[in-house]
């Protein structure tokens, strides 16, 4: 499956930089790898980062809405260098 980048490059999924985000924003690895999944099950060939990035978000809200803030803080901060 492809993801579309900011950039318009086109990449193969990689379910590890999901966990790897998610475990940033303090979440453990079995419920990292668990929205994972669910992003992966979830999404269509060729969705843009941003909207993969909003999956993962909604998928973390419903399970530990502070793990998703810190989320979008990890992720704003990563993307303003």
């Amino acid at each position: 499956m492809l993801v579309t980048k900011r950039s318009g490059e086109k990449e193969e999924f990689d379910i590890a930089k999901i966990v790897k985000s998610c475990m940033a924003a303090g979440v453990d690895y079995s419920d990292a790898l668990k929205i994972a999944n669910g992003v992966k099950n979830t999404i269509e060939d060729e969705e843009t980062t941003a909207e993969i990035r909003a999956e993962v978000y909604k998928l973390l809200l419903k399970d530990d809405p502070e793990a998703a803030k810190r989320y979008i803080r990890h992720k704003k901060n990563k993307s303003s260098f």
